[in-house]
Parts: C-alpha cells; sequence; structure tokens
C-alpha cells in the first residue's frame, strides 16, 4: 500500500470484518494524519458510513484523506450517464453528512466543476458513474498537485489520482484565518482579479446608469449587477464548500458588485434587501431549508457566528461614510454645498446630534441622498447613556425647536455649544 522509502509511521488500523474499509492514524513526513480506504456496498448500506465516521471520530487528527470505490455518486445529474435510478439514496446522504461534519472537498469536483468524467462503466448497454473518488479536508486540498481520472487495466473500474506535496500545514483552531487553499485556485483567482477590475472602474468610472426617477434608476442599476452576482454564485454552486467557505464567496465575490451602488444610490427598498438576502442564503444553504439562524450566522466569531453580512447593516454603514469624507474637508465643493443647505439646522454640528433630532432634521432635508445619509445616521447612532457627564457634553441644539436654531446657533459665538457651559 505504501511506497518503499515513503517516511511514514502506523500508529493505529481499524479495520472492518468484512474487509470494507481500513482506517489508519498514520504520521506521514512529521504530520499526523486520518487515512481511509474504503469500498461501499452495490446496495444502499447506509450504517457502513455512520461506522467509518465513527471511527475517524476516534482519532485527534484535523488532516483527513478519505479514497475507494464508494459505489454512491454525489450528484446524480454530473456523476452518471444513462442511469435513471438514483440508488442508494440514504448512504448518499450519509456521505454528504462526513463531508457536512468534517468540512470536506472533493479535489476532482471541485478542479471541474461542470465536468462530466466517469471511473465505472458497463458496456451493453452502456451506463456510467463516478463512484470512485477522494475526499480531503483543505488544509491537504491546499497542497495539492494534481487529480486525475486514467484508464483502470483489465478491469471496469478507472484508477484515480490525487497528488499533493510531502509537507502538510498544521491546522490551528479558535479564530478564523484566510484559506490558503484559494490562492492556489487557479479560477478564483482570475475572478478576484477580474473584481478588482471591476470595482476599480466603477469607483472612477461611475459604473452607474442614471434616471431622473430615482426609483427607476435603483432598479436598473440593482437588476444588472443581481444577476451579475447570480451567475457568479452560479459557478460556484457545484463545489463542496463549507458554510465558512459559501460566505466567503459572497462576501470576496459577489457582494463587491453592490458596493458602490449601495454608496451612492439611495437606500435600497426592503423588498430589494429581502431579493439580495434570499440569493445569498439559497447559495449558501444550496437552495434547501436553513439550519441555522441567519442572526446566529451573521454573529461574530467569538459569539459562535460565522461572519455572515447583514445587509441592512453593511448598506448603512457604507451610506454614514459620506459622513466621514465631509469632515475630513469641509472646505471641498460638494462639502460646501452641502453644509450651505444644513446652516439652517447648525451646519457640520448636525451629525453629532443625537438619534431624536437627527430623524426630525432628516424630515426637513430636501435632498433625498442626504436625507438617506442622515436616516442611516439616526440608525446607526446609539441612544445617550443616562448618565450626568455624557448629558453635560451634548450640544444644546438637541434640547431646542428647530424653529429657534437661528437663536441658539449664535450662542457658539460666545463660547456656549455643550449644556455643560450653560452651568
Amino acid at each position: 500500500m505504501f511506497k518503499k522509502g515513503l517516511d511514514f509511521t502506523i500508529h493505529d488500523t481499524k479495520f472492518d470484518q468484512n474487509g470494507r474499509y481500513i482506517v489508519i492514524d498514520i504520521t506521514l513526513f512529521e504530520q499526523r494524519l486520518t487515512l481511509v480506504c474504503l469500498y461501499g456496498y452495490n446496495t444502499d448500506e447506509p450504517l457502513l458510513f455512520d461506522d467509518i465516521l465513527y471511527k475517524i471520530a476516534l482519532y485527534a487528527n484535523t488532516s483527513i484523506l478519505l479514497c475507494g470505490d464508494w459505489n454512491v455518486v454525489q450528484d446524480c445529474n454530473l456523476d452518471t450517464y444513462n442511469i435513471l435510478h438514483k440508488r442508494n439514496p440514504k448512504s448518499r446522504e450519509k456521505i454528504e453528512e462526513i463531508i457536512e461534519k468534517l468540512e470536506l472537498l472533493d479535489p476532482w469536483r471541485t478542479c471541474h466543476p461542470t465536468d462530466r468524467k466517469f471511473t465505472w462503466r458497463q458496456p451493453s448497454p452502456i451506463k456510467q458513474s463516478r463512484l470512485d473518488y477522494f475526499l480531503v479536508t483543505e488544509d491537504i486540498y491546499s497542497l495539492m498537485k494534481n487529480t486525475k481520472i486514467i484508464p483502470g487495466y483489465k478491469t471496469d473500474h478507472s484508477a484515480i489520482v490525487f497528488t499533493f506535496s510531502a509537507s502538510l500545514a498544521k491546522r490551528g483552531k479558535g479564530y478564523w484565518k484566510f484559506n490558503s487553499q484559494l490562492v492556489r485556485d487557479v479560477e478564483y483567482v482570475e475572478k478576484i482579479k477580474t473584481c478588482i477590475k471591476d470595482t476599480i472602474s466603477e469607483y472612477y468610472l461611475s459604473g452607474i446608469d442614471f434616471s431622473l426617477d430615482l426609483q427607476a434608476m435603483l432598479d436598473i442599476n440593482f437588476t444588472k449587477k443581481i444577476k451579475e452576482m447570480s451567475s457568479i454564485l452560479k459557478a460556484w454552486e457545484h463545489r463542496k464548500l463549507t458554510l465558512l467557505g459559501k460566505i466567503t464567496v459572497v462576501k470576496t465575490l459577489a457582494l463587491p458588485k453592490i458596493v458602490h451602488l449601495l454608496t451612492a444610490l439611495p437606500n435600497l427598498s426592503q423588498i430589494k434587501i429581502k431579493e439580495l438576502n434570499t440569493l445569498f442564503y439559497n447559495f449558501i444553504w444550496n437552495g434547501k431549508l436553513e439550519r441555522i439562524k441567519r442572526n446566529t450566522l451573521i454573529g461574530d466569531f467569538m459569539q459562535g457566528g460565522l461572519n455572515m453580512v447583514h445587509l441592512s447593516s453593511f448598506s448603512t454603514y457604507l451610506k454614514i461614510s459620506w459622513v466621514r469624507r465631509l469632515l475630513l474637508n469641509l472646505e471641498g465643493s460638494w462639502q460646501t454645498l452641502l453644509l450651505s443647505e444644513l446652516t439652517k439646522f447648525g451646519g457640520d454640528r448636525v451629525f453629532s446630534l443625537q438619534k431624536e433630532k437627527l430623524l426630525e432634521i432628516h424630515g426637513y432635508v430636501k435632498n433625498p441622498f442626504w436625507k438617506d445619509v442622515l436616516f442611516c445616521l439616526h440608525t446607526a447612532k446609539p441612544y445617550t447613556k443616562a448618565c450626568t457627564n455624557d448629558i453635560l457634553s451634548l450640544d444644546i441644539l438637541n434640547f431646542v425647536p428647530l424653529s429657534d436654531y437661528t437663536i441658539y446657533m449664535q450662542w457658539k459665538d460666545f463660547g456656549v455649544q455643550y449644556i455643560k457651559k450653560t452651568l
């Protein structure tokens, strides 16, 4: 089984009495991993895979490699030819469970997401299936040199090959880090490069279709981008990615398509936000029932979440970024134009006011874009704590009617802007 001269140490083995699998706890070139070779039943026997999963769990290794003749295809559409019935459905569910629990990838399918190539064939009538494949953890996949299906010798099965370098990367735990295997994925790298170029192009060349009707402008631009995002996600839907991997695809490939639109156009309606969320979560869950609440997924890693983007909050904070641009250069052309409209409300003092006052001023602002910015700032601002120091540091404009602002704004000329100065 092992090539002569290979540097390895076997620590423990688990055999199936019927000769269906062998699970090996092995050190290969100073790296510990679990190696599984198996031969699945022709009939639907899910207990076999339950037993294999149990044996794997006996070892604490985070690097895992499974291979063999599974006698079960993963995708009945891509992995079969001229086979009408979906055989061994319960075994297929167990294999999907193993893939999900151990966060495994099928190297060949990951590299060839839409190709149809088979490892077993029947000559008459012609039937073909991809029954033989590897399943590996991401750290092993990241060291892959090649994977291929080659002709077998005097057998109805083709041989499968998975070659990876000898030095395995140790997997840590407790915090997330970028999955370096993606850097080795030529398609992913090209998509990232294209995404960066598109984003730069959008910022410098606007990238927005304009219309006199603001609502129509929203529909025109977002409908086009939603189609682009849908195409991107569709290209990745056949890959066996973990939840974190899918969220990474959403955040690094799909979401950047609309960052400029969310920043520069009026706020999205709840209907449009729901449409975008449906697109993202259908990709994450393969169109199936969502097994984890969305509020959990968007949570921080330290809270047990996976840092999935909260689209409403993301849009809100992108819009608020205009406040920072304004305050960094109050003498700029568009800054001067905006401040002239806000003069009667205190000029740049508006942005330091409290939630309730921001909402009130928002109702009087005529420019629809800045009306949205003020509403987003109102949404994001926390309530002031009911402690003396915090209250004394508030601007006096928070406590007077808008109709009296002209009078109270003059107080600043006498050094009175905050409550504490009135005492």
